[in-house]
This record gives structure tokens, sequence and C-alpha cells, in this order.
């Protein structure tokens, strides 16, 4: 469950991210649960699929600066991982890089293989965190469907040209999330 809108209560729309062979006319009936006790079965009136069939790309930024080193880079390299393992076979990542620079990792690989290209990454240096994510948006800006970028950081910007507002205004202007 990704989100649960009550405002029209007695109905509730309730978004959830189902596996891929879910496909709207296939499910009827919710149960839910509280802790191993089923407390109701929920019958679906509308079940439509958003804009899930469209590829998607995602270009994904990790910070490798210096304050990253130890558990947390590979906790990120995890988190990647484990995102990755999300998405559906099809879509494309970009994983960006950055420190005192921006270095493209790896550019429209599958999700499958995101591993290969994080497990030898170091820290090391500042963090150019803005620049990072205009690098990221710039990957997406002629690719169709549906572009997303996903930072993983643990700090401030402290190296860069990039503002925050201008990295946010070059994604809102090439329109990706």
């Amino acid at each position: 469950i990704t989100q649960i809108d009550s405002s029209d209560y007695p109905f509730v729309d309730m978004y959830v991210t189902l596996p891929a062979v879910l496909r709207p006319g296939r499910v009827r009936t919710m149960r839910v649960f509280e802790g191993e006790k089923e407390a109701a079965l929920i019958e679906i009136r509308d079940l439509t699929v958003a804009a899930r069939d469209e590829e998607i790309t995602v270009s994904l930024i990790l910070d490798t600066s210096k304050s990253m080193a130890g558990i947390k880079l590979v906790e990120a390299r995890k988190a990647l991982e484990t995102f990755s393992q999300t998405l559906p076979p099809d879509a494309r990542i970009n994983l960006v890089t950055f420190s005192d620079r921006v270095r493209i990792a790896a550019a429209g690989i599958r999700p499958e293989s995101i591993s290969d290209y994080t497990r030898n990454i170091t820290a090391s240096g500042h963090t150019a965190l803005f620049d990072a994510i205009v690098t990221g948006t710039d990957r997406l800006a002629s690719i169709s469907g549906r572009r997303a970028v996903l930072v993983l950081t643990d700090g401030m910007a402290n190296r860069g040209n990039h503002s925050m507002e201008s990295a946010l205004e070059r994604a809102e202007a090439e329109g990706v999330s």
C-alpha cells in the first residue's frame, strides 16, 4: 500500500503496487489482516493500472563522498539493489555517482545488473549533490516513458556549480519525477 485517501469516506481509495501478473480484471477481492488474523474481506470495485505499462528509466544517484565511507555506503548499495529488484525487468537504470565530481557509472543497464556496477564503488572527497541531480536528469531528457531520479545521500552539497533550485527547475522542465 503506497497511499490511502479517505477524503470521500465511506469510500476509500487505496493505491497499491501489485506484481505485473495482476492486471485489471484478475483481482476481485482483497483480504485485510491484523497481525495473523483476517480482519476483513474487501470487494474491489475498480482496479486500474496507472502508467505502469509504460517503460520506466531511473537515474539512481549515489553519494560516494568521504562521509559515506563504511556502513553507510554498504547500506546504500543494498538499498539500490533492493530498489532495482522492484523495477520491471525491462526498466533501464542510469547509475550516477558523485563526490567532488559527478561520474556516470552505468547507463541504460537492466535492474538485475546493478550490483555489477555498485560492487567496487568507494567513498572519498566532498559532495557535488546538485550537479549529480542535474546530470541524472539530463541522462533522462531524451528518453520517452516514465522517468525518475532517486538520490541516496547523507549530506549537504558543498561542491559544484548547481543549486538545489536549479536542479529542481531542470527536473521539472524535463518532466522528471
